[in-house]
């Protein structure tokens, strides 16, 4: 394909428009768009939470993602603190009364 800069200006980067049927040039001075018909994306991604978002969005929510993660994490080891503090109770509880037994047999 060939593509007049107008002028034989240099072309710097080249870039499909998401979900649209334009392709950006960057120019060393300036910027163009080419219409290519049929590049565009016709089907959303339905797993996509927003296709639209931008890179601070993206970042904020896989920074929420790994705190929900950190969270539910942190609940589970809350949970086996608690039962292994309980696992130790009941070790001295038996141990005492092991102890009484012996006391009340002499």
């Amino acid at each position: 394909m060939k593509y007049d800069t107008h002028q034989n200006k240099i072309l710097t980067d080249l870039q499909f428009v998401g979900y649209e049927d334009y392709l950006g040039a960057g120019l060393y001075d300036g910027f163009s768009s080419i219409l290519v018909p049929g590049s565009g994306e016709p089907n959303f991604d339905s797993f996509e939470v927003n296709v639209f978002q931008s890179k601070k969005q993206k970042a904020e929510d896989q920074v929420a993602k790994l705190l929900d993660k950190v969270n539910e994490n942190f609940e589970e080891t809350k949970f086996l603190y608690f039962i292994s503090y309980l696992l130790i109770l009941l070790h001295w509880i038996l141990q005492l009364l092991v102890q009484l037994t012996r006391h009340q047999e002499k």
